[in-house]
């Protein structure tokens, strides 16, 4: 079984291997040195914003599981040497959301509606598509160009900062995706599930359970425009690519756990 799961994992990284770290990459380059260096520090700005917004779980276990879920998916799946960190926040509504420097959040709203831990690495993964597509940094980036900046391709002042963060913060949590980045971040996010050891059915599971919760997901799903027929589309790319093979997880008992002290 060891052998069958290293294997496995090598053949997928190939494959993820084109559509990921080599487009990071080759993106990378063609971004400007200081644009990079804004991203990151824009980037942590933006998350003290977001955590003075909404509260962070004050749940060191449910914290601690979630994180170690996440760097299950990015220790594998991650050729771009971009250091992931996950995170809950404590808010009723189904959500999870990137920031540029690859902090990625989860509600607990969204805790909540998810049935399996392969639930839960499908929105991580999904949420990490997105980045290693780098659909948020180009998002931000637009917003960004003409902003007044020293050589080191920060803001040149505090207030100037200060200034343009609520928009940023904003447009970070309620940044829209096309149907099209959706496909991409769904596909990076099924190769980045089975690297990972995970069954990738959670991904398709995933969608169903937000559209057959549309009362409380209708702003998630308005961000992440995903059909009916895009779910049976990646189902058929899942089954294509086999990254739902037997053996591969889809859930544990220290998800139910976590779960139930989420409340």
């Amino acid at each position: 079984m060891k052998l069958f799961k290293l294997g496995l994992a090598v053949l997928i990284s190939c494959m993820i291997m084109p559509t990921s770290a080599f487009a990071f990459h080759k993106m990378t380059k063609l971004v400007p040195a200081a644009d990079k260096a804004m991203c990151k520090s824009i980037g942590q700005e933006i998350d003290q914003q977001i955590q003075c917004r909404y509260r962070v779980l004050n749940n060191c276990k449910v914290q601690r599981y979630v994180d170690s879920v996440g760097q299950r998916l990015a220790k594998t799946g991650n050729r771009c040497s971009l250091k992931f960190k996950f995170g809950v926040l404590c808010d009723p509504n189904p959500n999870a959301f990137a920031i540029p420097g690859g902090k990625i959040y989860i509600t607990t709203g969204m805790l909540k509606i998810l049935n399996t831990e392969a639930e839960l690495a499908a929105v991580l993964s999904h949420e990490m598509g997105h980045v290693l597509s780098k659909h948020t940094l180009n998002i931000n980036l637009c917003q960004m160009r003409g902003l007044p900046l020293d050589y080191t391709g920060m803001l040149s002042s505090p207030a100037e900062t200060q200034s343009v963060l609520p928009a940023l913060t904003e447009l970070t949590l309620g940044q829209s995706f096309s149907p099209q980045q959706e496909q991409q971040a769904n596909q990076q996010a099924a190769a980045l599930m089975a690297c990972a050891g995970y069954n990738a059915n959670g991904l398709t599971c995933f969608w169903n359970n937000v559209h057959s919760k549309r009362v409380c997901t209708g702003c998630f799903l308005a961000r992440h425009p995903v059909s009916n027929r895009s779910v049976q589309q990646l189902t058929a790319f899942i089954t294509a690519n086999r990254f739902n093979l037997i053996g591969l997880t889809a859930d544990t008992c220290d998800f139910h756990t976590v779960k139930n002290q989420v409340g």
